[in-house]
């Protein structure tokens, strides 16, 4: 590929048959999801999703899609935001199409609040867990997007696609609309109304006497009326709004489409956006010989070199992971009776070429008061299931706030060895135990007490250094040792069934965070957790780990700096690594961690 440079939600989901670059083709291959956004200052902005029949696969990138014109509609068939958006999906991408505010209300509404409609259909691809956002604007879309992530840039955002870019807007009003002849004086006349308070429409509300007011409108040059305010806003020599000067500013890579019969976007308009993005990690330039502003014969051109484009950034789309519920057989003792409970799991089986049963099975388990069914661990499952693993999630007895209450370790043991015989039984010889704050040291502690050659090794993502120690100084040494005698009372009276102990203290790591960590506890799981000999201690297993380990961990409640990690780990054995992250653990960067480190093993 030539390159130039390396420098909301009301949901309605249609099983449609979604046209192709051919109006008259189906495809049965996607499905279609029309949603109406709610932006920021309440406005509803009409959407559609497009994603594999398979479903959202969240290990995979997102892509927004903004159209073009000021009264344009990303529905059209003509536009980016809907030939490529449909071509994406069917390549395993989830896009989100905007049909923005503008598309009604370009009358009389400044284009900077554009920012809020891509912002709204951002925070849609982040609920559904997809982590990496490509911006792509299609003609006048392409100032949009750019203008959003000038206003209210994403990390999440890792690439921009800039589709036929429009030229800059004030360029247009001095140079080519109508008022162009003539420019000082439409632009005085301008001026003036926005003096006069004729620049805008009048509030709609009832108390407003002058609501049925009607001020001038003038004409921009595409046939399109709008109030003086508005015009100066969007093509006015002091608007804020010129793209080579907004994409001048951006780091991320940045790829510039154009056709070289296009009138608005000319060869000569593609190098200087090229060269205005000096910022850019990589800006690549893709001119089509006799391609229009439409890009007409080259749609799916155009669709594919997107494609290839951000497969070169890694942003390909990962692997889809199919998802079923997975039993396991396990019996447990209830008041001196044997029950077959079958504990409920779900499998993710990743769809590639390959037995995936070569590679070791992944026994992903929630952190205590965590929950098999939460979008959380389904996301988590995903993002791990996209590097190649089958990934399972188990229920335990310890799970969720009944199970945090009274299951003690020995049980959760039986539990851990119950689901890896379910995982044996499916055909799977090696498997990585992987578990979520807390759940990381149950993998230890059966690693210590019930060793099973099938692990061949463990991931613990963000563990607790000390459940006590952080509870010691949340609460205070004095007022914890209370909790410990009264356990201890109960206990000994044997009465431990009819009282729990109930504490709550703000973590001492995260004093910003508005939730308290609450204890809720019968006595003997509250010792096991809080007591003297708690079993809750990272330090008590790291320098027995027998397996390769490796602990992924940022910032958290527990700590907020990789020291005092580092200091529990200092006992470990040379096959414990730690890998520590700046920012906040996320699917996607445990997901890229965890493959990075399970492709270090040995087979």
């Amino acid at each position: 590929m030539p390159g130039s440079r390396t420098a909301r939600t009301f949901l309605t989901t249609l099983a449609l048959l979604i046209g192709t670059f051919n109006a008259n083709a189906q495809d049965a291959s996607i499905d279609i999801e029309l949603l109406t956004l709610t932006a920021e200052d309440n406005r509803e902005i009409a959407a559609f999703i497009m994603h594999p029949k398979t479903g959202i696969n969240p290990a995979s990138p997102g892509l927004i899609f903004h159209h073009g014109g000021p009264g344009g509609h990303g529905a059209r068939l003509i536009g980016a935001p809907r030939y490529a958006a449909d071509a994406m999906a069917r390549l395993g991408y989830t896009t989100i199409t905007i049909v923005s505010r503008h598309s009604n209300t370009y009358v009389d509404e400044p284009l900077e609040n554009a920012a809020l409609d891509v912002d709204a259909a951002l925070k849609v691809l982040l609920s559904k867990g997809i982590e990496d956002i490509v911006l792509v604007g299609n003609s006048f879309g392409s100032v949009r997007v750019s203008m959003f992530m000038r206003d209210r840039p994403s990390p999440n955002v890792r690439a921009m696609v800039h589709v036929a870019p429009t030229y800059d807007l004030n360029k247009h009003m001095r140079e080519l609309s109508d008022m162009a002849p003539d420019y000082a004086m439409h632009l005085e006349k301008l001026r003036r109304a926005v003096k006069d308070r004729q620049g805008r429409l009048p509030s709609p509300d009832a108390d407003n006497p002058d609501r049925l007011a009607t001020p001038p409108l003038f004409q921009t040059g595409f046939g399109r009326p709008q109030t003086a305010a508005t015009l100066l806003n969007w093509w006015g020599p002091d608007a804020d709004n010129q793209l080579s000067d907004i994409i001048a500013h951006f780091e991320i890579p940045q790829l510039l489409l154009g056709g070289t019969n296009d009138r608005v976007t000319q060869p000569e308009r593609l190098e200087f956006l090229r060269t205005s993005a000096r910022s850019s990690s990589r800006v690549d330039v893709i001119a089509y010989q006799d391609g229009d502003h439409y890009f007409t014969g080259y749609q799916e051109k155009v669709a594919s070199d997107i494609a290839d484009w951000l497969t070169e950034l890694g942003l390909a789309p990962a692997p889809y992971a199919t998802v079923r519920f997975f039993d396991n057989n396990q019996v447990v003792e209830f008041n001196g009776v044997d029950f077959a409970i079958r504990s409920p799991g779900l499998i993710y089986e990743p769809q590639q070429a390959g037995d995936v049963r070569e590679r070791p099975a992944i026994l992903l388990l929630p952190d205590w008061k965590g929950y098999l069914l939460s979008d959380s661990m389904d996301n988590m499952a995903r993002a791990i299931a996209s590097t190649g693993h089958t990934v399972v999630v188990p229920q335990l007895q310890s799970d969720g706030f009944r199970g945090s209450q009274n299951t003690t370790f020995d049980r959760t043991r039986q539990d851990i060895a119950a689901w890896l015989d379910a995982v044996k039984q499916a055909g799977y010889e090696r498997v990585i135990g992987i578990g979520l704050g807390t759940s990381g040291l149950w993998l230890a502690d059966n690693d210590r007490h019930a060793p099973d050659s099938a692990f061949t090794g463990f991931v613990l993502v963000d563990p607790p250094i000390s459940l006590r120690d952080d509870a010691s100084v949340g609460i205070g040494k004095d007022r914890l040792d209370q909790l410990v005698e009264q356990a201890n009372e109960w206990i000994a009276a044997g009465t431990d069934r009819n009282h729990v102990i109930h504490a709550a203290y703000q973590s001492p790591h995260m004093p910003g965070e508005p939730g308290l960590n609450r204890i809720i506890q019968y006595a003997p799981t509250f010792l096991e957790y809080y007591g003297p000999d708690s079993k809750m201690e990272l330090g008590r297993y790291v320098n027995r780990l027998s397996r390769p380990t490796l602990v992924l961990a940022a910032p958290n409640r527990f700590y907020d700096s990789d020291d005092g990690l580092a200091r529990a780990l200092r006992r470990a054995p040379k096959t414990t690594t730690l890998a520590w992250q700046a920012e906040l653990t996320t699917p996607k960067s445990a997901a890229n961690a965890i493959g990075e480190w399970l492709a270090s093993l040995p087979n």
